[in-house]
């Protein structure tokens, strides 16, 4: 499995899946199909994304995550590996969506290692 890593040093988000379920623990459950949420880091924005997204239906069949840090011209960057690699575990990325949004919008691969999602 071609696998996405990290970018980030440690001290940017926690690597530990016990610290992570504990901050996780917190926040209610709701039933939205979609949330937009802050990426400043855990200790800036983590508790608004976190609350935002905690509000997402669990029974959905694919969360699109998109960011970036790119001028307004840049086209729409994906992350071409099979999952991501959390601290919780891999995380699969739907490749079939990816094909169909890629061609839409004209995409370009991540080689930049944008940490932002």
């Amino acid at each position: 499995m071609n696998l996405r890593k990290p970018c980030l040093p440690a001290g940017w988000y926690p690597r530990d899946p016990g610290e992570i379920k504990r901050f996780l623990s917190g926040f209610q459950e709701g039933n939205a199909d979609c949330a937009i949420a802050p990426h400043a880091g855990w200790h800036y924005s983590g508790k608004i994304a976190a609350r935002a997204v905690s509000f997402i239906n669990r029974d959905i069949d694919t969360l699109a995550i998109i960011g970036g840090h790119l001028p307004a011209s840049f086209p729409a960057l994906f992350a071409m590996e099979d999952a991501v690699s959390t601290p919780l575990g891999p995380m699969a990325i739907d490749r079939d969506l990816r094909q169909v949004l890629f061609a839409e919008l004209s995409g370009q691969e991540d080689n930049f290692s944008d940490n932002t999602v």
